[in-house]
């Protein structure tokens, strides 16, 4: 029997903890927004490291890091029996310290979804203010979370980087602490640490210190050794998305697994290319070939493999723009922009066709169907216009005349995701108390508001939003378009701005840029500008 740490699934209350209807609304939220979109990509559909058909469809990743932990703690006592008589007690204290670190992360992520909880009296209420104070108490936490080696820490790590920087928070107190950049990389070395599994001499400048036990992965039993390595490979994938998605912005180099120099014998990502391109498009041939019925079940299957086929043409795109930064001998220039074709081209042959007869389907779907689909149509084709980007600053004419149909192609779905995630409304329902009852003020109370607006990944939409802008500039300039055309698709592209929560720095600083840019369109400055927005302004991406 595995021994349960803390708040397993983060929904329940920890001994001792008190939280208002306000904090059960946003940890409602985070659920139903974060944890079921990347839940699905951690899922059975998804992770390629797995083949296990009675696994769940969606597995929340909070649950996951803190069934790993449970995993490893009672792997820890039952190998050091009558070990310290106080260490339990401390182990105990120890646990409930991360838990609520981890608690007040979830809670500093969501904070940018406050305005949108009903509320018996908000009359005067600072939204701003309260968000700044949850934001810098959750930050305050990180340096306990990088210290104390664990893979909850990874995940209140992982969702600090990813929590935008509150409106209001000046650049000088921005400098004062840890930013989002660091959270996310140190996760990443602590994943490392975990998966080691040694108990060998660790050394730095600072001290010397035999291997740590609490920070050793179990040797799993026979009973437990399946359940532990699926969620560990989960975990990893997890990561990998982390990973991933930092080299691309970023221009990171991959912590986890190699970059230009070996990416191609990477076991990790010929393992995911292997189950694209050979056993699910195998078994999807006849759906491709013949039709079939679009049910919630299949489209989940779908829009996995899509998010999975997403992730690998990230990583290629990522090396791409490494060799192409690093001024590599042309030989390995080509060698990564084989490899991106064959994965642009993988997505085309085996994803393009089966995602469509989703979007044919999407009114007959359920939201979390829908809002996966958005999800990852906007970042599959976000990662296209950076690649574009990155190739045309890198003067590489002869890369980009080759890559004229997939431009088009990208410049088209991003408009159209971004619109469908305009008009597509996504519901959460009025959370629950531990008694099970709903608060009793006001019964049946939900929220309801567009995609975009509850969007886990708005960084993703700001990004998008200025490359298109990029795109539809030039257009006009150009005279391809007419300003009929040029006003609705600037228009659009700033209500995309308008519904993303405007507590964010980095979002309001994107808005207040293009309010001023599409009002004066003769003047809108492109030739000193990243991402169709000024330089001095460039935000981070976490």
């Amino acid at each position: 029997m595995k021994k349960e740490i803390g708040c397993g699934s983060l929904v329940h209350s920890s001994p001792g903890s008190t939280r208002t209807t306000t904090d059960l609304w946003l940890e409602e939220i985070f659920e139903n927004c974060f944890e079921s979109i990347v839940g699905l990509w951690l899922g059975k559909h998804c992770c390629p490291f797995l083949n296990d058909p009675s696994s769940e469809v969606v597995v929340r990743p909070t649950r996951l890091f803190t069934e790993l932990d449970a995993y490893m703690s009672e792997e820890w006592e039952s190998s050091t029996p009558g070990y310290l008589s106080d260490l339990p007690a401390q182990k105990q204290a120890q646990d409930y310290q991360i838990d609520q670190i981890l608690r007040r992360a979830i809670r500093a992520f969501s904070a940018r979804w406050l305005p949108l909880i009903p509320q018996e009296n908000s009359f005067g209420r600072d939204y701003d203010e309260e968000i700044r104070e949850i934001w810098r108490a959750s930050r305050k936490d990180m340096l306990r979370a990088i210290n104390q080696v664990s893979y909850r820490s990874v995940m209140t790590l992982f969702l600090f980087g990813l929590t935008p920087i509150p409106n209001g928070i000046s650049d000088d107190e921005e400098l004062e602490g840890l930013t989002g950049q660091i959270c996310v990389q140190t996760a990443l070395q602590q994943v490392q640490r975990l998966r080691e599994r040694q108990k060998n001499c660790q050394f730095n400048g600072a001290k010397v210190s035999p291997g740590s036990d609490t920070l050793v992965a179990p040797t799993p039993g026979p009973t437990l050794t399946q359940e532990y390595l699926a969620f560990e490979s989960r975990a990893y994938w997890c990561a990998l998305m982390f990973d991933t998605s930092g080299s691309l912005t970023l221009n990171f180099r991959s912590s986890l697994t190699a970059g230009l120099n070996g990416f191609t014998s990477e076991p990790a990502w010929r393992l995911v290319k292997m189950w694209l391109a050979g056993s699910f498009h195998s078994r999807t041939e006849e759906w491709r070939t013949n039709g079939f019925e679009m049910t919630d079940d299949s489209a989940c299957q779908v829009i996995s493999a899509a998010a999975a086929c997403k992730l690998y043409v990230w990583k290629n795109i990522a090396v791409l723009k490494e060799a192409l930064r690093e001024g590599v001998e042309e030989e390995m220039v080509n060698q990564a922009w084989t490899s991106l074709m064959e994965g642009i081209d993988m997505f085309k042959v085996t994803i393009r066709p089966l995602m469509r007869d989703c979007e044919r389907r999407l009114p007959f779907l359920g939201q979390l169907a829908r809002i996966n689909w958005y999800e990852t149509m906007l970042h599959y084709y976000l990662g296209i216009l950076i690649l574009v980007d990155a190739v045309e600053a890198a003067e590489r004419s002869d890369l980009l005349s080759e890559l004229t149909e997939t431009r088009l192609d990208a410049e088209h779905e991003a408009f159209n995701a971004l619109k469908f995630g305009l008009e597509s409304q996504y519901t959460v329902y009025e959370p629950f108390t531990e008694q099970g009852a709903a608060f009793p003020a006001a019964p049946g109370r939900s929220i309801t508001t567009s995609f975009v607006a509850v969007d886990p990944y708005p960084h993703h939409v700001v990004a998008s939003v200025r490359l298109m802008n990029k795109v539809v500039y030039r257009e006009y300039q150009q005279g391809k378009i007419k300003y009929e055309a040029y006003s609705y698709l600037s228009s659009t592209l700033l209500k995309a701005l308008e519904q993303l929560p405007q507590s964010s720095k980095s979002v309001q600083a994107a808005h207040q840029y293009f309010q001023i840019a599409f009002k004066d369109h003769d003047a809108m400055p492109l030739a000193n500008t990243v991402y169709g927005i000024s330089q001095e302004q460039e935000c981070d991406i976490y």
